[in-house]
């Protein structure tokens, strides 16, 4: 009797399912997994230009101090670029903790004692604008993309949604000029100049 029991249990437990790939449930599973991950990415529309959307989103007003800092030490003209009406750009832009991060560890200091400001902003930079939904939701497998400084980034789906070198996509607006990709991380170059 416990012979047939334990025989009756193990058989039981043989037929239920066990782990299965995503390829086991087809372009269904697919389907739902990009849907799940493309909802932790809101996106959403300004009407106006790159800067004037950084300036009104109290998040990035460390971002705004950096492209100042960049443009009166180095002489860069990042505010007349993320201005330009007639840009067609995408910008990866690190919330205000993540030059707090830097600063405290004191690489802020650092990049902007060399005068390398510009340099490391113009990596956040690609001269085309990169769709919205592409950043969000259109990858299926990494993806480079060159920067103003002719260095990649490397645009990756997940599962709590898109990254960026690592960092985390949390938000992409539409602006006229171009698409902005809210990142929580600083973006490093691989080389400096």
């Amino acid at each position: 009797m416990k012979l047939r029991l334990v025989f009756a249990c193990f058989l039981s437990i043989a037929s239920l399912p066990v782990a299965a790939s995503a390829d086991d449930y087809g372009d269904d599973f697919r389907k739902a997994f990009k849907r799940l991950a493309c909802s932790n990415v809101s996106v959403s529309t300004f009407q106006g230009t790159i800067a004037e959307a950084a300036a009104q989103t109290p998040e990035l007003s460390r971002l705004l101090e950096v492209v100042v800092l960049a443009d009166t030490q180095e002489g860069t003209n990042f505010v007349e670029i993320l201005s330009d009406p007639n840009a067609d750009l995408t910008v990866f832009a690190p919330v205000n903790n993540a030059f707090d991060i830097l600063e405290a560890s004191g690489l802020l200091g650092a990049v902007s004692d060399n005068g390398l400001v510009g340099f490391v902003l113009s990596y956040h930079i690609l001269e085309k604008r990169l769709p919205a939904g592409r950043i969000k939701c259109g990858l299926s497998k990494p993806r480079a993309e060159e920067t103003a400084i002719e260095q990649d980034v490397f645009l990756v789906p997940g599962r709590r949604g898109p990254t960026v070198n690592n960092s985390n996509i949390a938000a992409i607006v539409k602006t006229d000029n171009g698409t902005v990709a809210v990142i929580d991380s600083v973006l490093t170059p691989q080389v400096t100049p």
